[in-house]
Parts: structure tokens; C-alpha cells; sequence
């Protein structure tokens, strides 16, 4: 009789809970009305639920999502578990202690069952265990909003619930004083409900069992997505876990009273689009609970846990991170050249960095550290330094003893040289020139100048060529431009080595605008470049491509080859055909060329970036070569890839076939949908932009504490709305530009649409190397005045896939370019 008097005392609380919604509802609008946008992205919240109704997926990441799910889903949510904790709690009423793990806490209905459950056990004087909840959930405004709202009232309608110990832990959770022997349980509620990777998270959802060895296992799902919690049941069984059949109708039924009262107040005093009834019926249940004294997982490999991380946190500390398979094999050294490719966030420089510690490791052990010389490279000296750590720190954990040498290399302790140099490429031609063959250094008295001076001697050349050969009217204007001149020297004539006119004149420029063979717009280029060297050279001048250049006809005498018995670069996508003739000339052999990369994020040189191939015919081919490509984005957030994955597609499409198409992975950090915010000015736009942060400050985007930073980070340089957003909030804000950012992640980017970028043919690439750099938050500001070519790349966004900040974003959106039902 006991349980039924659980039950019917559980039965008799259906008013109060009603009523603990709508006061909870309440309690929000009057901490947040006051926010400018609050109406908007409730009604939008509201929009987007029906997508849960439609057997859509719903992205939980506006911030009043918890709020406009409550009043609809949460009461329906709680009356779907009653049953089921009813009858397993009191079941194991004589337990000391139960942990629930809830995967996909959402607003805590599970939190709320159970603690229906415990307060009515207590007040029927029923003996009941000690419960320890643990939150679960990849949307901190679900979660915030149970924990600050929904649960306060609870509590104050059943003040012995405060006993209950309750966690809430966004993206992943640890717990290492985790007991084997204490009684837990895991509850996955339309986990996989959603058909994107589900057996990837099926995978992750067995091994997290396995790991723990839970008690009980509940799981619960839509009836028409039954099939996968069928199938899991199956196996859970195999491993000695036993079916327990539970009643699954619903213990309350009928309208929510007390939730429709709120829901028509909202209506009709606050402009709220509340459309419908909410009810405590869901027909569409399908729940099963396993129960197992002694499981016998044996399905990876049991190990001892402390740990549950169904997602990746993004990179702290490099010896943290663990590989996954398809990672592990690719950082394997198998003594073929490899080219490692894969969309961003893939952990292509997780994988190489984990491939060099393995190469040292293996040269220790074997007692070889005299043939133990690698130089690792990259377009991004910000990159390097970070690659420089990784290194040093996975050395560490494999017990490997090194000194740090100055800034850029490290030594193995028992060689006699530095064994790694860490250089980004642009300084390769100073930095190995200077130490391997100072006799002949070339640039003591070079200075080396940038774009804005290369720009204006390039005009000065195209003065003298017109005017020597009678040039007065604009027919070669389109390739007499200064801009085109120092791309076509830096792509073809130095990027494919094309150094005498004869080969220039006659021979394919993959990449580039169509120009007849032996034709005059080829020799007029050709001679212009060379009059800007020669300027150059005069001038005791130079570009990081005309040292380039030097280094590499330097390497062509062969005064100074074979360097390095291994060289690993990272970010080859911006290599030319003659940076890797460098390589080739720099390394003893081409089986240990080790390249890593992006054809989607090629800002350099855009079309031009080809598979590396050595056109050298003096040195050894690169063969057996060994492609591997890497899926899934584990950085940039799940719905960000969704959003983008069709700019990468397109890139690919055009003229870029070896790009690797982004794939959205359901393990990714928690994040948002690109947020698109319109403004008139920089002011209002920096106002917005506050509210954005302050909105979303629960992915822990900003921490002016930590080293380095976590700021707004927004590219490209856009110094107006910089200072614009610091005058605010002091120094939440930085500028910079994606060439020195490539292959970095940021918590927050905000991709400013006023700012020109100049290199047209990459701007695809340009913009989506900015998209892919946040591991958080993406900001697309909007103004009235923006370049063509970026309307259409907004407009491959996928369309559900958009956040839209507020009314006046939407307006212009829909005014002017996308159309959004």
C-alpha cells in the first residue's frame, strides 16, 4: 500500500507544480524585461519550439529559450518520468545513496520527478535514499533557468527538497570522487532522437556505461524514434542488464491550468505571441529501464572512470586532450609522406603536434637522437608558439627530458643540437640562411618592407612600362594594377618558379584569370615584375616573397641541403609549388614531409593552392605519398557547422576540389547559431553587441583574468567599433586580422561586414576562415552598406540555422537580401 500512497500523494501535487511554472515565469520577465530585445527573441523562442512538434531539432540556445519551454513542454516533461521514478525510487527506498546522471538535463524535469518523489516519500513517512543529481546539458539557458527560477519555487512550495544535492555542469562534467561502489544511475531522455550522428553517440553513450557501471538505466525518447532506444535496450541486455516493464501512462492529464493563465497574461499585456493549450498529456512516450546488480560490460575494454565528457571541451591544455581513432591512426609515423586533410576544428594540429612527440619518443627509445632533426613550420607565428607548447608539453608526459634553446627551438637532453626548430614559414629564408650559411647572408643591409610600400614601387613600375611602350589608353588596365602584379608574382612566377620569360609565356596558371598563351597581357606582366624587382633590389628592399625567392635559388645550388630528417608543416594550404620545393630541398627524405591543412582556408593564394607535387626534376619525387582526412569539427560548435557547411561546399564547387566539406559533429563545445545583428552605426552597434555578450556570458566567452585573454575578438580590422565597444566596457574588445589568426580559435568572433577585404578571388576563403576561428560564439555584424560578394556568401547560410538578434535585424535582413519565413 505504501507505493500507492507515493503515488496518490505525487497525484494530489499536480495544481501546486502548475502553479510553481507559472511563478517561475513571472519571477524571469521581471529580471529581464527591461532587456531591448526580450519580446523579440521570446516570440522567436516560441516559433522555433514548434519545431519539437514537427519532429525537428530544436537548438535551445536563445536566451529565453528556458523560459518559453516551460510553459509549454516542462510541466509535460515532468508528468512523463513520475511513473517511472515512483517505481524505481521506491523500489530501491532501503539504499543509503543514488547519483542520477541526466544526459540532456533540458529545464530539470528529471531533477523535478525525483524530487517529487523524495518529498513524498518523506511525507508519508517512507524510508528514501540520499539523492545526488548531476545536470547534464549543452544549453546553459535551459539549465540556468531551472536552477534560477523553475527550482527556487519548487523549493519554496517543498522546503525538503533543499536536501536534494543538485549539480549543473554545461558541455561536460567531472566528478573524481566518484565511489565504484555507490548506487548510480544514468538517465538519457531523446538523446538520440535527432538522426545526426546518432552512431556516434551511441558509440559515446555504451562506452560511458561500460565505464561506469550504472545501476539502472533509463531512457526515454519519442515513440517514433523508438527503434534506437529498442536497439540499445538489446544490448544493455546482452551485458546483464534485465528489461523492467514499467506503466507508461501518464499520472496527470488534462489542461495546465495555472500555465495557461500565464501564457494569455503574457498575450495580452506584453505582446507575446502564446498561441495554443498547454496540457500535461505527451502520447508520444517511449521509455524503457534497465536494472542490473552485476553488469558484465565487456564491449571496449573496461577501465576505472572518473570521468564522463560525452563533449569536447575546446583546447586548454594539449597532454588533456584524447585522440579518437581516426586521430590516434593518423598521427601514427609510418614512414610515408603524408598529407593530413580535414574541414577546421578537425584537430589537424592536435594530430600532427601528437605525430612529432611520437617521432622523439621513438628516436629515444631506440637510442638515435643523432638522426633526430625536425623542422616544424607554419603560416601563423601565433600558431607556432602555440605548436611549440603542445610539443613541449606532450615531451612531458612522456617523461622525455628537454631544454627550451631561445625562442624557437628545442634540445633532447643526451644530443648535441637542437632537435626541433619552431619557425613560421616567412622567416625560414633568414633564420636557416643565417645559421647554416652566413658567409653569403644576403640581407644584412635589406630591409624588408610591407604591402603599402610593395604597392606603391609596383605603381612606379607600371608608370615606366606604360610610357616606354606607349601605353595611353586602359586596355590592360585590369592586369596593370598593383594588386594583381605582387599576386601574380607571389602565385606564379615565384609560387610555380616560372623565372624566365619563355617558360611564363607558355606554360598553364592554374588558379588564376585566363590570359593567352605567348599573348601581350603575359609580357607586359612579365616585364613589370621585373622592373619591380629590380626596383627593389636598388633600393636594398624586399618582400617576405623576394627572400623567398632568394632562399630558394640558394637551395637550388645545393650549398646548403638536406637539413632535416623530418619536416612537419601545418597550414599547407597557403604553400606554393616552390615553398614545397623548399621542403623538399630542405629535407634527407621525402618519406618523413609531414603536411597538415585546409584547402577551404587557403587566404593566401586562394585557387592557386594545389596538391603538393615537386616539380624539381633534380630531386626525388614525393611517392608512395599517404592521404589521410580527418571528419568532424570538435572546436566550432555543432550549429555553426550546420550553418556554414554550404560556404564550404561551395568552395569546393568552385574551383577548389580538394576542399574538405565541414561536418557538423554532435560532440562539439556547446555554442550558438551564428548571431546576426543589424545596426545603423557603430554606437548602436556596440550597444548590441554588449547585450549579445551579457546575453550569452554563460558559454564563458569573455575573462579579462586569464592569460591569454578571452575577449570580442573581431576581424578583419575594424578600429571604429573597437574603441566604439571599449568606450562601454573597457578593454572587452580586440581587432585583428584572419592571416594572423589562421589555425588559432577564439571564445567570441565577430565578423565586421563594413570592412573591405581586398583579396577578392579568396574572399570565400577569407570569410570562411573567419567563421571557423571561435570555439563559442559567432557575431555577424550588419550594415547598410556591404560589398556584393558578401550578401551572397551570408546568403548560403543555412536558413534555420541563423540566429537573428532582434526586430530590427530581421527587418533589414528581410528587406534587403534574405528572405526568412
Amino acid at each position: 500500500m505504501t507505493k500507492e500512497l507515493l503515488t496518490q500523494w505525487v497525484f494530489n501535487q499536480k495544481e501546486t507544480i502548475d502553479e510553481c511554472i507559472q511563478q517561475a515565469s513571472y519571477d524571469y520577465w521581471l529580471a529581464n524585461k527591461e532587456e531591448d530585445n526580450i519580446v523579440f527573441d521570446i516570440n522567436e523562442c516560441s516559433n522555433e519550439c514548434y519545431a519539437l512538434s514537427q519532429n525537428k531539432d530544436l537548438c535551445y540556445d536563445r536566451p529565453s529559450i528556458g523560459f518559453t519551454y516551460s510553459l509549454w513542454y516542462h510541466g509535460r516533461r515532468v508528468n512523463t518520468f513520475l511513473k517511472y521514478f515512483i517505481e524505481i525510487i521506491y523500489e530501491a527506498r532501503n539504499e543509503e545513496e543514488i547519483t542520477i546522471y541526466d544526459l540532456g538535463a533540458g529545464t530539470g524535469a528529471i531533477q523535478w520527478a525525483c524530487g517529487l518523489v523524495y518529498v513524498g516519500m518523506k511525507a508519508i513517512n517512507c524510508k528514501c535514499p540520499k539523492l545526488i543529481i548531476i545536470n547534464i546539458d549543452t544549453s546553459p539557458f535551459m539549465m540556468d533557468y531551472n536552477r534560477s527560477f523553475l527550482w527556487p519555487n519548487f523549493i519554496k512550495n517543498y522546503p525538503e527538497a533543499i536536501n536534494i544535492e543538485i549539480e549543473y555542469t554545461l558541455n561536460s562534467w567531472n566528478n573524481t570522487q566518484i565511489n565504484r561502489a555507490s548506487n548510480n544511475w544514468i538517465t538519457a531522455s531523446y538523446l538520440f532522437d535527432h538522426s545526426e550522428n546518432v552512431d556516434n553517440l551511441k558509440q559515446d553513450f555504451l562506452k560511458l556505461l561500460e565505464s561506469f557501471q550504472p545501476q539502472k538505466i533509463l531512457l526515454l525518447s519519442s515513440y517514433n524514434k523508438r527503434h534506437f532506444t529498442t536497439q540499445l535496450s538489446q544490448t544493455l541486455k546482452e551485458n546483464n542488464y534485465a528489461l523492467k516493464e514499467i506503466e507508461s501512462d501518464l499520472l496527470f492529464s488534462g489542461t495546465m491550468t495555472a500555465s495557461l493563465v500565464a501564457r494569455n497574461w503574457f498575450r495580452q499585456n506584453q505582446s507575446i505571441e502564446f498561441l495554443g493549450t498547454p496540457t500535461w498529456n505527451d502520447n508520444a512516450l517511449f521509455g524503457a529501464v534497465l536494472s542490473s546488480t552485476a553488469p558484465l560490460f565487456n564491449l571496449f575494454g573496461r577501465e576505472e572512470a572518473t570521468k564522463i565528457d560525452l563533449y569536447n571541451p575546446p583546447i586548454k591544455v594539449r597532454r588533456e586532450i584524447i585522440l579518437n581513432p581516426q586521430q590516434e591512426s593518423a598521427s601514427v609515423p609510418d614512414g610515408r609522406p603524408t598529407i593530413i586533410t580535414g574541414p577546421a576544428g578537425c584537430g589537424k594540429s592536435v594530430v600532427l603536434t601528437e605525430r612529432i612527440a611520437k617521432v622523439v619518443d621513438i628516436h629515444v627509445k631506440t637510442n638515435q637522437l643523432d638522426k633526430l632533426s625536425v623542422l616544424v613550420t607554419t603560416f601563423n607565428k601565433q600558431l607556432s608558439y602555440y605548436l611549440q607548447n603542445w610539443i613541449i608539453e606532450l615531451l612531458d608526459a612522456k617523461k622525455i627530458k628537454h631544454t627550451k634553446h631561445d625562442e624557437y627551438g628545442i634540445q633532447i637532453e643526451g644530443s648535441n643540437f637542437v632537435n626541433i626548430m619552431i619557425y613560421h614559414f616567412d622567416v625560414l629564408p633568414t633564420r636557416l640562411w643565417k645559421i647554416y650559411s652566413l658567409v653569403d647572408y644576403p640581407f644584412h643591409d635589406d630591409t624588408l618592407q610591407f604591402d603599402n610600400y610593395h604597392r606603391m614601387i609596383v605603381r612606379s613600375a607600371i608608370e615606366e612600362i606604360k610610357l616606354e611602350d606607349k601605353i595611353t589608353n586602359n586596355e590592360f588596365d585590369n592586369i596593370l594594377n598593383q594588386d594583381y602584379i605582387l599576386d601574380e608574382y607571389h602565385r606564379i612566377i615565384y609560387g610555380l618558379d616560372y623565372s624566365s620569360e619563355e617558360v611564363y609565356l607558355n606554360s598553364p596558371r592554374k588558379g588564376r584569370p585566363r590570359l593567352p598563351y605567348d599573348g601581350p597581357s603575359r609580357k607586359l606582366l612579365f616585364k613589370t615584375i621585373i622592373r619591380y624587382l629590380e626596383k627593389l633590389e636598388t633600393s636594398k628592399h624586399s618582400s617576405i616573397f623576394t627572400r623567398r625567392h632568394k632562399f630558394l635559388k640558394k637551395l637550388k645550388t645545393e650549398s646548403f641541403n638536406n637539413l632535416f630528417e623530418y619536416i612537419f608543416v601545418d597550414e599547407f594550404q597557403d604553400c606554393t609549388q616552390s615553398d614545397y620545393t623548399i621542403f623538399y630541398r630542405l629535407i634527407k627524405n621525402p618519406n618523413n614531409l609531414i603536411l597538415a591543412g585546409d584547402y577551404a582556408q587557403a587566404v593566401h593564394i586562394g585557387k592557386v593552392s594545389d596538391i603538393p607535387r615537386d616539380t624539381d626534376e633534380t630531386t626525388e619525387r614525393m611517392r608512395n605519398r599517404n592521404y589521410l582526412r580527418l571528419d568532424g569539427s570538435y572546436r566550432l560548435p555543432y550549429r555553426i557547422s550546420e550553418a556554414i557547411k554550404r560556404i564550404s561546399e561551395n568552395i569546393k564547387i568552385n574551383g577548389q576540389e580538394d576542399t574538405d566539406v565541414i561536418t557538423p559533429y554532435k560532440g562539439a563545445p556547446p555554442g550558438a547559431r551564428p548571431i546576426l545583428v543589424f545596426a545603423d552605426n557603430d554606437v548602436e552597434m556596440s550597444n548590441k553587441i554588449i547585450n549579445i555578450a551579457n546575453s550569452f556570458k554563460s558559454f564563458d566567452i569573455i575573462d579579462l583574468e586569464s592569460n591569454p585573454k578571452r575577449k570580442i575578438t573581431i576581424l578583419e580590422k575594424d578600429y571604429n567599433l573597437t574603441n566604439s565597444i571599449n568606450r562601454i566596457n573597457i578593454d572587452i574588445a580586440e581587432t585583428d586580422t584572419i592571416l594572423r589568426l589562421k589555425g588559432m580559435e577564439k571564445t567570441c568572433v565577430l565578423w565586421s561586414t563594413k570592412i573591405k577585404i581586398d583579396d577578392e578571388d579568396e574572399i570565400s576563403n577569407f570569410i570562411y576562415t573567419i567563421l571557423t576561428r571561435t570555439s563559442g560564439l559567432l557575431i555577424i555584424a550588419l550594415y547598410s552598406e556591404m560589398e556584393t560578394k558578401y550578401i551572397d556568401i551570408i546568403n548560403q547560410l543555412r536558413k534555420d540555422r541563423i540566429l537573428i538578434w532582434d526586430n530590427q535585424t530581421k527587418d533589414f535582413i528581410n528587406n534587403n537580401y534574405l528572405k526568412l519565413n
